[in-house]
C-alpha cells in the first residue's frame, strides 16, 4: 500500500504546473528507483507512466524537451533487473498507445523524441548486461505485441511509423559491431511486419526503412565503388546475416498458407538483397583485378587512388620515348596525371620550336609566335571564307533546279489538264470536202457564212456543256446538215 501512496504521489508531482516541481520530481524518482530493492507491479509503473506523460506534456521549448526526454530515458539504466527495465518500457508504450489519439500535432515531436530515447536506452540497459538472447526476446516480445504489433487494426500508425524509421540508426547506434546472430534477433521485430498481415504501405515502409538502410550499411559506397573511386577493403561497416534473412523470406514466401501478395512482396525483398549483394561482389572483383599500388592511397604523398584505364594509361606513357626531356621537366611531370602530361609534352615540343624558328630567323620567340598565331587566324579565315562561298553556290545552284522542276511540274499538269478537258471525237466536222468548198477557188460566201455560224453553235454548245458528254454520235449529228450542203455544192 505505501508503494502505491508513493507512485502516486510521485504522479501529482510529476503533473505540476511549476517546472522547478516537475525537475526536482524527476530527481527524487531516479533516486527512488535506485534505492528500491522489491520488484513492481504493473499498476504501479503504469501510474509512474501517467505522471511522466503529463511531465512531458507540460515542458516547453525544444532543448528543454530534448533534456527532459534524455532524463526520463536514463530511468530505464536505474532498475536493478532487466525484467523491471522491460516492463516499465512496456508500459511506457501502453500509456503512448492509450494516449496518442489526445496529443495534437505540436506536442507530436517531443514524443516522438521521447520514444526514440526510451527505446535506446533499453537496448543500452540489453548491451550492459551482455547481449543476453533473453533479453533480447523478451524485449522484441514487447515490440512485437506493442507498437509493432500487426494484428490489430486499431492502432496508431504514428508510433510504428516513427520505430521503422528511425531503428536501424537507434540499433546501429548502440549495437554497431555485434555479432550477425544478435544482429539478426534484434532486427526481427521489424522484418516480421514482411510476413505478417500488415496493409502494403506498411511493409513498403519496412523495405524502405529497414532493408535498405542495412543495405546501405552492409555495402557501403556500391555505386562508387563500381566507378572505381573507393577504397578496396571489402569489409562491411555492420555484418548482417544476410543468408539467414534470405532463407526466413523465402521459407515464409513458399508457405501455403502465405498471401499471395504477402508472397509477391517476400520474393521482391529477396531479390532485391540479392542483387546488392551481386553488384558488391562484382565492383570488388572489378577492383581487385587492378594493380595494387592503384587500389591503395600512398601514405607518403597522399596521392589520389587512380582508376584502371588511368592505370593503363600511365603504363602506356612510361612505354613511349620521352624525348629530350630535360631532368627538370620529367620532375615537374611526375606528379601529374596522364593527360596532364600529355598537354604538358605538347606544349614544351612547341616551345621548343618556335625557340628553333626564332634563332634561325634572328627574332625573338614572341614574334614567332604572334606571326604563327596570325598565319593560323588567316588561314581559318580563308577556310571559312571558301566554305562561305561554297555554301552559298550550292545554294543558288539548289534554287535554280528548284525553280526548273517547279516549272516543268506546272507545264505537266497543264498539259494534263488540257489533254482531259479535249473532245473526245470530232470526226468529219472539217474534213477534205468543206476544207475545199470554203477555199476561195470554190466560191459559196454564203456556204462559208452558214459554216462558220455552225461552228459558233458548236462552240456554244461545248461551253454549255462538259466535253466529255458530248458523245460522238451528238456531234455526228450536228455535223451531218453542213456536210450534205458541202457535198452538194461540189455536185
Amino acid at each position: 500500500m505505501f508503494a502505491s501512496a508513493a507512485e502516486l504521489s510521485f504522479a501529482r508531482v510529476l503533473a505540476h504546473n511549476e517546472v522547478r516541481v516537475r525537475n526536482r520530481g524527476v530527481k527524487k524518482l531516479k533516486a527512488w528507483i535506485k534505492s528500491k530493492k522489491q520488484g513492481y507491479s504493473r499498476t504501479e509503473m503504469l501510474k509512474l507512466w501517467k505522471g511522466l506523460f503529463y511531465c512531458m506534456w507540460m515542458s516547453d521549448k525544444p532543448l528543454v524537451q530534448q533534456e527532459l526526454a534524455a532524463r526520463i530515458g536514463e530511468l530505464c539504466l536505474q532498475f536493478k533487473s532487466m525484467t523491471d527495465t522491460l516492463l516499465f518500457l512496456d508500459c511506457f508504450f501502453e500509456t503512448m498507445l492509450r494516449e496518442w489519439q489526445g496529443i495534437d500535432r505540436l506536442r507530436l515531436d517531443k514524443f516522438y523524441t521521447l520514444i526514440s530515447e526510451c527505446f535506446q536506452h533499453v537496448l543500452e540497459r540489453i548491451k550492459r548486461e551482455g547481449w543476453l538472447a533473453e533479453a533480447i526476446e523478451a524485449c522484441s516480445k514487447v515490440l512485437s505485441e506493442g507498437p509493432l504489433q500487426a494484428s490489430k487494426k486499431d492502432l496508431p500508425c504514428g508510433i510504428m511509423y516513427h520505430l521503422i524509421d528511425n531503428y536501424v540508426g537507434i540499433v546501429s547506434q548502440v549495437a554497431g559491431g555485434v555479432d550477425a546472430k544478435v544482429h539478426l534477433k534484434l532486427m526481427m521485430p521489424c522484418l516480421e511486419l514482411l510476413w505478417e498481415q500488415t496493409p502494403k504501405i506498411t511493409c513498403k515502409r519496412v523495405v524502405e526503412g529497414v532493408v535498405e538502410k542495412l543495405i546501405e550499411q552492409s555495402f557501403p559506397d556500391v555505386d562508387e565503388l563500381e566507378d572505381g573511386n573507393v577504397r578496396l577493403e571489402g569489409k562491411h561497416e555492420q555484418s548482417v546475416a544476410w543468408d539467414n534473412i534470405c532463407e526466413i523470406l523465402f521459407k515464409k514466401a513458399a508457405d501455403v498458407a502465405t498471401p499471395d501478395a504477402t508472397r509477391d512482396r517476400l520474393y521482391q525483398c529477396r531479390r532485391k538483397i540479392l542483387a546488392a549483394q551481386k553488384r558488391y561482389n562484382r565492383a570488388i572483383a572489378a577492383r581487385a583485378k587492378a594493380t595494387p599500388a592503384t587500389a591503395t592511397v600512398s601514405e607518403e604523398t597522399g596521392t589520389p587512388r587512380k582508376r584502371k584505364g588511368d592505370v593503363i594509361r600511365d603504363v602506356t606513357d612510361a612505354a613511349e620515348p620521352q624525348g629530350e626531356t630535360s631532368p627538370s621537366a620529367a620532375g615537374d611531370l611526375e606528379g601529374l596525371s596522364s593527360s596532364a602530361r600529355k598537354r604538358r609534352r605538347r606544349q614544351q615540343k612547341k616551345a621548343a620550336e618556335l625557340a628553333a624558328a626564332a634563332e634561325a630567323s634572328g627574332c625573338t620567340s614572341g614574334d614567332v609566335e604572334k606571326a604563327d598565331r596570325k598565319h593560323a587566324n588567316d588561314a581559318s579565315n580563308d577556310a571559312a571564307s571558301t566554305s562561305k562561298k561554297s555554301k552559298k553556290s550550292k545554294k543558288s545552284k539548289k534554287a535554280t533546279e528548284d525553280s526548273a522542276a517547279t516549272d516543268k511540274k506546272k507545264r505537266v499538269s497543264a498539259e494534263a489538264a488540257q489533254a482531259e478537258w479535249a473532245p473526245a471525237t470530232t470526226p468529219g466536222l472539217l474534213d477534205t470536202p468543206i476544207k475545199s468548198a470554203l477555199s476561195p477557188a470554190g466560191g459559196g460566201r454564203q456556204l462559208q457564212r452558214r459554216v462558220s455560224w455552225g461552228k459558233n453553235q458548236v462552240q456554244r454548245f461545248k461551253k454549255q456543256l462538259p466535253p466529255s458528254s458530248l458523245s460522238a454520235e451528238k456531234t455526228k449529228k450536228r455535223a451531218t446538215p453542213l456536210r450534205n450542203q458541202a457535198q452538194a455544192s461540189q455536185e
